[in-house]
């Protein structure tokens, strides 16, 4: 029994270690942040971008001046939260560290941000296996049927 009682602590001390404060970071966009040289990309979201958006979002939503606005909101949501929890993962494909980021009561900001419509969920091949897509893409569904953020721009 004591036994059980000293792996928790060591599971809780060790997951805590993966944690850290995002504190110095400076905000790129919704879903991308630095400090220093190390850049940082949120795992599992795609916020519009500021400038240019990707073909496979103006595919959905084809007005790019309110894609935009949204883009500027996800940012300032971003730079609102510079004091959260952050757990970094590999390297995405340009080279980013890609990372999950909490505020400090434990909630995640990607799915705020998702749940706002100031982003999209980047699940659209149907062979990522994560355990958040459901949950992510849920959280998206419902912001399209209330017509929130970006998906008022439709």
């Amino acid at each position: 029994m004591r036994w059980g009682y000293v792996i928790l602590v060591l599971i809780l001390l060790l997951l805590y270690s993966y944690n850290e404060r995002a504190t110095n970071f400076t905000v790129v966009d919704g879903d991308t942040l630095k400090r220093g040289s190390l850049v940082f990309r949120a795992r599992y979201i795609d916020a519009p971008e500021v400038h240019g958006q990707k073909p496979w979002v103006l595919a959905m939503l084809p007005n790019e001046s309110c894609l935009r606005y949204y883009a500027l909101k996800a940012r300032e949501v971003a730079e609102l939260t510079s004091y959260v929890l952050y757990k970094p993962y590999d390297k995405g494909k340009y080279g980013r560290t890609l990372a999950s980021f909490y505020y400090a009561n434990g909630s995640s900001l990607e799915l705020d941000l998702v749940r706002k419509g100031y982003a999209l969920c980047y699940y659209r091949k149907a062979d990522i296996l994560d355990p958040m897509k459901e949950k992510c893409l849920s959280i998206e569904r419902k912001a399209r049927e209330l017509s929130l953020g970006m998906w008022s721009c439709q």
